[in-house]
């Protein structure tokens, strides 16, 4: 038996609504899907769309020649659980260069970058430790080039060895190596600060990863998830929905933490965050 205003299902003994006192009925009218979300892309809708089947939530897609946009249609009954499938469904896309570009343009993505869910794009994180060993690598190479280029300048000025262009542009070519060779020792005269660099850095992400393993327990972790679904709800949260949460999480209070963190930084302490729970797992 079901209720015909609260939509909840009954025992068959019970015939009047507990909450709502309406008459319960055998069963509940067909109905009708209505217009849940637009988007610009029809490559996003189409795999909106996708998703929602593969979320187990009855949907269509329309183009409506009117607002020139692709309308993913759904029953009214199951709008919390669209909204919910798309919170999810922009975190797992964000991460494809195909879809990432038409997702980002569209007015709901943009509408929730001040919500509680928000796409996030990928940030490349690049050790100090790896800018060390390049910057190392770009100081020896160009020292090298330009002692060789010298030395192949003399020995041409000087008709030790056969080159067949004018002195004046082979000065030119000297000058341009003793630039290189200026500029290389430039740089690895500064490789001190770098280390220390490197330094501060490691020592950094050992001081995060150590609180974040004391204050983002598991138990921390669940109640945050917890909280986020509204007391007395039905409604449970799909695996993808959780990652979010628990992303945001650790986010935020890593952020609040460590304020001087840079965006890359702080991205790459939660990835590395997340990835240990899973291995430890």
């Amino acid at each position: 038996m079901y209720c015909p205003n609260c939509k909840t299902e009954y025992e068959p003994e019970i015939t009047v609504c507990p909450d709502c006192g309406a008459d319960l009925v055998p069963e509940l009218p067909g109905e009708e899907f209505t217009e849940v979300l637009l988007f610009k892309s029809e490559l996003v809708a189409e795999k909106f769309n996708e998703y929602l089947h593969y979320s187990n939530i009855e949907s269509s897609m329309e183009y409506h020649e009117d607002c020139d946009r692709y309308v993913i249609m759904a029953k009214e009954s199951a709008m919390e659980d669209v909204q919910k499938a798309f919170y999810a469904f922009i975190t797992v896309e964000t991460s494809k260069e195909d879809v990432l570009e038409d997702l980002l343009e569209e007015d709901i993505v943009s509408d929730m970058r001040t919500g509680r869910f928000r796409p996030y794009e990928e940030l490349e994180y690049t050790s100090a430790s790896f800018k060390a060993k390049d910057t190392y690598s770009s100081g020896v190479t160009f020292l090298a080039v330009g002692i060789i280029g010298i030395i192949v300048a003399v020995l041409a000025v000087t008709n030790v060895i056969p080159f067949f262009l004018e002195t004046p542009f082979i000065i030119l070519m000297g000058a341009l190596f003793i630039a290189m060779i200026v500029y290389g020792i430039h740089i690895l005269t500064h490789m001190g600060e770098m280390k220390e660099a490197v330094n501060k850095e490691e020592q950094l992400l050992k001081n995060i990863a150590e609180w974040q393993k004391e204050n983002l327990t598991e138990e921390v972790l669940q109640k945050a998830v917890e909280s986020s679904v509204e007391e007395g709800s039905e409604n449970t949260l799909l695996d993808e929905e959780k990652d979010i949460l628990l992303s945001d999480y650790v986010r935020e209070r890593t952020k609040q933490q460590f304020p001087t963190l840079s965006a890359d930084l702080l991205e790459h302490t939660v990835d590395e965050f997340l990835d240990s729970r899973i291995i430890e797992k």
